[in-house]
């Protein structure tokens, strides 16, 4: 019975092998993905591990290209380190992109 058992751990690890945040052996990361401590992550858009390993965003941000970034609703621009409302907003009116 525990061969059948350790015979199964092989197959469903080894199926897992090349999942998104599987358990790995060091340096077996898929290509674009790092490994922090015993699993890969994609340092482009993990929050908790964004463009580094153990380097989370504050809340309120995501991870975008390997860096953390306000999260701004519909409608709204980043200025700054805030989003603002440019319909509403009298020192960004009419702000677009980047501001």
């Amino acid at each position: 019975m525990l061969r059948l058992s350790a015979a199964v751990f092989l197959v469903v690890s080894a199926a897992l092998a090349g999942c998104e945040g599987s358990v790995t052996t060091p340096s077996t990361c898929p290509t674009g993905m790092i490994q922090c401590g015993a699993v890969c992550i994609d340092p482009q858009g993990d929050e908790a591990n964004c463009g580094a390993c153990n380097t989370a965003c504050s809340r309120g941000e995501v991870c975008t290209g390997g860096t953390c970034q306000a999260s701004c609703l519909a409608g709204q621009v980043l200025c700054g380190d805030k989003c603002v409302d440019p319909t509403t907003d009298r020192t960004f009116c009419g702000a677009q992109g980047d501001c």
